[in-house]
């Protein structure tokens, strides 16, 4: 027979337990945009992404706020799109995130970082998150395409790059920090200026 003080227990460690590993995030079964459920999740968290594409205000232009949190897809890059529309980026870094903040197996499409600026499917200035296993397709902006870096010390592993356009460098560019760029394959990228 369980008695009520140690039920009490045993859910107190529960509550302990889920804490200190962090909760998971459902988008769109919990919080119906991406960026909701960015805003609901605590440091160490994980923002889970079903499959399917999203695009439109709280599906772009998303913004960690600093948070050491995951955002990653359920099914993988093939499976969970995040589309620009050619008017806005994917994801924007740029509140100082270390490499506790996690961008995880998406395919940004469309992404677009305007005319004079950095980074059409990610901007990251002066922050250091981990980008990993995502595909960046037919992304655009006047530095970086694909990835704009400016003064950060990201990990940029195991991304493709693809058909993504700029002025200056078509897939990535990395103006500043010391980026750890390691097993990407970057795949008919153009820069127009060289």
């Amino acid at each position: 027979m369980i008695t009520h003080s140690f039920k009490i227990a045993v859910i107190f460690f529960a509550c302990e337990l889920g804490s200190a590993e962090g909760a998971a995030i459902y988008v769109p079964a919990m919080y119906p945009t991406i960026q909701t459920g960015i805003d609901a999740a605590m440091d160490g968290d994980t923002v889970l992404a079903a499959a399917g594409t999203y695009s439109g205000a709280g599906n772009v232009n998303l913004n960690f706020t600093g948070k050491a949190i995951v955002v990653k897809s359920a099914e993988g890059a093939d499976y969970t799109i995040i589309d620009g529309q050619n008017r806005s980026r994917g994801v924007m870094f740029v509140s100082g995130e270390g490499n506790n903040s996690v961008f995880e197996g998406f395919q940004v499409i469309n992404g677009y970082g305007g005319s004079d600026s950095y980074g059409g499917g990610i901007l990251c200035w002066e922050s250091s998150p981990v980008i990993r296993e995502n595909r960046f397709v037919q992304c655009q902006a006047y530095y970086g395409g694909g990835i704009g870096i400016i003064e950060g010390n990201p990990t940029v592993e195991g991304n493709i790059f693809q058909d993504n356009t700029a002025e200056r460098g078509g897939g990535m560019i990395i103006a500043g920090g010391s980026a750890s760029v390691n097993g990407n394959s970057f795949i008919d990228n153009y820069s127009s200026g060289g």
